[in-house]
């Protein structure tokens, strides 16, 4: 009888990144488990670099100085400069990445910078959601509007915002 072994794939990253005990956002986790293999850091970290709406990087105090110190790192060191771009984006209670004024955040989903107090990740539906969207309990799909009653259900509240914490070695949704 063969063993199937379980392995934390967002624990792997965080061993890669130096991270250790601190949970990914909602939609890193997402885009982390559809990944058909392992993620490969150095196009990821590209790939926020180059991100749609870059207008971040003028407006959040790391990721204009990250861009800037970027413009002097030499060849060598490069990796080591994309890692705190990943580690200051894709896990939260990073040093550095607390919620305050030009707090922007990486989707995913939508493969752009997004204004965190404007986007939320739902945990069910697996896509990045505007503000206003929230997750209907009754019909179990992301919904629009703040106060009125669900548009496919006519329910009211019984939402959600998914703020879980992921990435713990023993949340099973992560083997593979």
């Amino acid at each position: 009888m063969s063993e199937t072994r379980c392995r934390n794939r967002l624990g792997d990253i965080a061993n890669a990144l130096g991270v250790e005990g601190k949970p990914v956002t909602a939609c890193f986790a997402t885009y982390a488990s559809q990944a058909d293999n392992s993620v490969d850091l150095k196009q990821l970290a590209k790939k926020m670099d180059h991100g749609r709406a870059t207008d971040a990087f003028g407006f959040d105090d790391f990721l204009e100085e990250w861009k800037e110190k970027k413009k002097a790192v030499k060849e060598a060191d490069m990796e080591e400069h994309y890692n705190k771009l990943l580690r200051y984006r894709l896990y939260k209670d990073y040093p550095g990445s607390e919620a305050g004024d030009g707090y922007w955040t990486y989707s995913f989903c939508r493969d752009s910078w997004e204004e965190e107090s404007c986007t939320w990740h739902c945990r069910v539906c697996k896509e990045c959601n505007d503000w206003r969207e929230w997750h209907c309990s009754t019909c179990n799909k992301c919904t629009y509007g703040v106060s009125l009653p669900c548009e496919r259900c006519s329910k009211r509240g019984g939402g959600f915002d998914s703020d879980d914490d992921f990435g713990q070695d023993s949340d099973s949704f992560w083997c593979y």
